[in-house]
């Protein structure tokens, strides 16, 4: 304490008196004690006191329903398991309920653009009708149909934060948290970078100390946000059958989980040591979730994707549109002989022959890709690529990725 941060000589022998005599209450209870969960402690001592002197029981106290309920949730042992069977569930529930409504979307995607195509001729190269079918179409319509991935889970997680277990799952998680160096109430922040890792990173400033939030803010990307969500669900069917789709989710993000923990302990060992703060936070009682509150989580989150979807990709569809549709070839253009060729050992050069010669589709729709921006792009990445066994085809692919 400095002098001039107290006006009077009486004030600084005051406060001095009460360190002195907080310091002897603290050596004489619990030495190793947090001086944080001491004043707490102290708190609610004296909080009881002062109930326990206007309240009267007519009959022994009995534990309610959230007590009980805690008993289990929040054992020593059974705690764990019990949250991870939930995200489990959570994830499994995700793709069970979701994969026939993404499959309806689909369909009506498929449907629309069967309805704009029969607009023109079937071999009609009309510039309109790519960027409305190929363009926004097979762009936007891509990304809405894991819609019903993102709103279920979502969902799932707005019943599990009305109910009041989220704050039990954080004191849970904490005697883990804790061991590799994470405060407890980094679990809200980490649990938010489910959704997205901006307004998971501005829960960090729940944190007291700097220390604990650099460490969060430096894990949270471990965490797999509701944009990978979409990535996710368009791999994991893909070379998973469906009865190992959710598990394989819940796997993914159950190791982004625990590289997130190993990550922290690593930082705390290294960069950043110091003690553990200690995690204080009030348990809620369970209570029923509203429909409406549901409901509003669930719009509101929803609404936020789908906006995205309308806006900003939609923008990118169609400039990758553009890029992959022009320039168009001359009729004398000899596409390079790799243009249409099959990868493999066995690959045979495709026939070297203006593009006003080639009669098969596929082929003619290969030349023009070739001399799109696109391709060139491609082109010009292929030495870079090369040693990871990739032609200038993928390189045009992952310009669009």
């Amino acid at each position: 304490i400095r002098d001039r941060e107290i006006p009077g000589q009486n004030d600084r022998t005051a406060i001095e008196a009460l360190v002195a005599e907080f310091e002897g209450a603290r050596s004489a209870g619990n030495p190793g004690e947090d001086i944080d969960t001491l004043l707490a402690r102290q708190r609610y001592e004296h909080i009881g006191a002062i109930t326990r002197t206007i309240t009267r029981h007519s009959g022994p106290a009995r534990a309610n329903l959230s007590d009980r309920i805690d008993r289990i949730v929040m054992h020593p042992i059974w705690g764990v398991p019990i949250f991870l069977g939930l995200m489990y569930l959570v994830f499994t529930l995700t793709f069970s309920l979701g994969n026939p409504l993404m499959d309806l979307i689909d369909g009506g995607f498929t449907w629309l653009g069967d309805i704009i195509n029969g607009f023109w001729a079937e071999d009609s190269s009309s510039p309109l009708r790519s960027l409305l079918v190929e363009g926004i179409i097979g762009g936007v319509g891509g990304v809405i149909v894991f819609l019903p991935n993102i709103v279920l889970l979502f969902l799932a997680i707005a019943i599990l934060e009305g109910t009041g277990y989220m704050a039990r799952a954080a004191f849970v998680m904490d005697r883990f948290m804790s061991k590799v160096g994470l405060h407890g109430k980094s679990f809200i922040p980490l649990l938010i970078g489910f959704g997205c890792t901006v307004p998971a990173i501005m829960a960090t400033r729940t944190l007291e100390t700097r220390r604990d939030r650099l460490i969060t803010m430096m894990v949270l990307p471990l965490m797999s946000c509701g944009a990978r969500l979409p990535i996710y669900a368009l791999l994991i069917p893909a070379f998973f059958a469906p009865r190992w789709q959710g598990p394989m989710l819940w796997i993914v993000y159950v190791t982004g989980i625990v590289l997130a923990l190993v990550g922290a302990q690593l930082l705390r060992s290294t960069i950043f040591r110091g003690d553990t703060t200690p995690f204080l936070m009030e348990l809620p009682p369970y209570r029923m979730p509203t429909a409406t509150s549901l409901l509003v989580q669930m719009w509101t989150r929803a609404w936020l994707y789908v906006k995205k979807a309308g806006t900003l990709i939609l923008g990118a569809a169609i400039i990758l549109w553009f890029l992959t549709f022009y320039p168009k070839p001359s009729a004398d253009y000899v596409p390079p002989q790799d243009f249409d060729r099959a990868p493999g050992p066995e690959a045979v050069a495709a026939p070297a022959v203006p593009y006003a010669e080639i009669t098969d589709a596929d082929q003619a729709q290969a030349a023009e890709l070739s001399y799109s921006i696109a391709g060139r792009i491609g082109r010009l990445m292929e030495p870079i690529i090369a040693p990871l066994g990739f032609d200038w085809r993928i390189g045009t692919a992952l310009v669009g990725a």
